[in-house]
Formats: structure tokens, C-alpha cells, sequence
């Protein structure tokens, strides 16, 4: 594992959406497929993953965009791009919903206050609602996307409280040396780079993220994936 390579998942986090509505068009194919709930249960269904679907009409805008951000590839290799990006969304978020974990609608309000501040346009929930209707999303699909970074940030504190994270001390030290070196060669100074334990938190997050997406292929064995177009 290292922490300089990107993880797939498409862990839901709201700065990440919030930065989505600024982000230039190129930027905005490449997260839309992780970081967008596109689960969806009107209209004929494109793909289905357990209980977990995604219509026609959905996917077809997928691949639209998709196809503008790589205009030199073939009409068939963008769509299997997109399938394969799908299926991988859907398996992930039907392998969350299977461990069961509830959550309270005080851990709902709480997350909701760490994403509303004072500044910028983000006030209330109303403005996060605006936000995912501008994207031609809807208040639903903001519920879901809530509730998915709710249960996965569990999953992930519950796998500290237990040690099951691979991951020996000696490990995220050298992991930490690393990343040390490599923002002094960057230039940043040695007081921003952060301190051992401030950095220890995300190195363990990527190990998590790592043996996460592990079990998710796992799951995919005994998952009922439809490719229904």
C-alpha cells in the first residue's frame, strides 16, 4: 500500500461534491461516476447489482458526457468504461447496505453541520438540495449519498476499534517517512508538512480503503450483477 496512489472507491464525502459544482467540465466526468449516486428505481433499469440499479436514462448521460470528455475513443469502449465504472458503484454500495449498520438521525444532523459553515453559499440544507437539483439530481438522492458516507465512515471506526486494519506501527512510520520526504523534495516547509500523528490517520484510511475494496471484489462473487442494455 502506498498513500500516493489513488483509490478507486468513491468514498462520499460532501467537500468533495461541494467542489464538484466548481470544477471545470473535463474534472466533473472524471468524478461524476464515484462520487454522484446514480441509483435510481423509474424507468427501464440499465444495470442492476443486488437491489442496487441505475435506469437507462442515466446511464445513456453517463455515457454522453463520458464520450465528450474522451472524444477519441470508440462509441462501444465508452460505454463498457462506463459499465464497468457502474457496476463497480453499485457493488460497493450494495456490499455497504449489507452490513446492517444504522444510523441515527442525530449522526445525520451532525454531519450535516460539519458540511453547512458560515461562508460561501452553503447555509443550509436547503442550499445543498439547490446544489444537487443544479446537477440534475434529486433531495433522495442526497439522503442516500448522507447515509453512504455515514455507514462507511462506521465501517472504517469500527475497523480501528478492532485492529483490523493490516497495518504494523513500523509500516505507517515508513509510510509517513515517505510522504515527509516527498513534500521536502515539493518544497513545502517542514513546519506545514504535518506531524507523525496528524498524517497517521490518513495513511491508516488508504490501508483501510485498500483491504475495502479487497472485500468488495470478494463480495462481487456472490453478488446478481444484470447487465440489462
Amino acid at each position: 500500500m502506498n498513500i500516493f496512489k489513488q483509490s478507486w472507491f468513491w468514498i462520499i464525502i460532501f467537500a468533495v461534491f461541494i467542489s464538484f459544482i466548481v470544477l471545470s467540465y473535463g474534472e466533473q466526468i472524471a468524478l461524476f461516476i464515484n462520487d454522484v449516486d446514480i441509483n435510481d428505481v423509474e424507468g427501464d433499469i440499465a444495470i442492476r447489482v443486488n437491489d442496487e440499479t441505475i435506469s437507462t436514462e442515466k446511464f445513456n448521460v453517463l455515457v454522453g458526457q463520458w464520450r465528450d470528455y474522451m472524444p477519441d475513443m470508440e462509441e462501444e469502449e465508452v460505454r463498457e468504461m462506463v459499465k464497468d465504472e457502474v457496476v463497480g458503484m453499485l457493488l460497493t454500495r450494495s456490499y455497504i447496505k449489507s452490513k446492517d449498520i444504522e444510523v441515527t438521525q442525530d449522526e445525520i444532523d451532525d454531519f450535516y453541520k460539519v458540511i453547512i459553515g458560515d461562508e460561501g453559499d452553503i447555509r443550509d440544507r436547503e442550499d445543498i438540495v439547490r446544489l444537487y437539483e443544479e446537477q440534475g439530481m434529486t433531495e433522495s438522492d442526497l439522503e442516500e449519498d448522507v447515509l453512504m458516507s455515514i455507514i462507511q465512515e462506521k465501517i472504517y471506526e469500527l475497523a480501528v476499534k478492532e485492529g483490523d486494519i493490516d497495518m504494523t506501527e513500523e509500516e505507517i512510520r515508513a509510510e509517513y517517512e515517505e510522504y515527509y520526504e516527498l513534500m521536502l523534495e515539493y518544497g513545502v516547509e517542514e513546519e506545514e508538512i504535518g506531524t507523525y500523528e496528524e498524517i497517521k490517520e490518513e495513511i491508516m484510511r488508504q490501508e483501510f480503503y485498500q483491504q475495502f475494496e479487497e472485500e468488495v471484489e470478494e463480495f462481487r462473487k456472490e453478488s446478481d450483477i444484470q447487465i440489462l442494455i
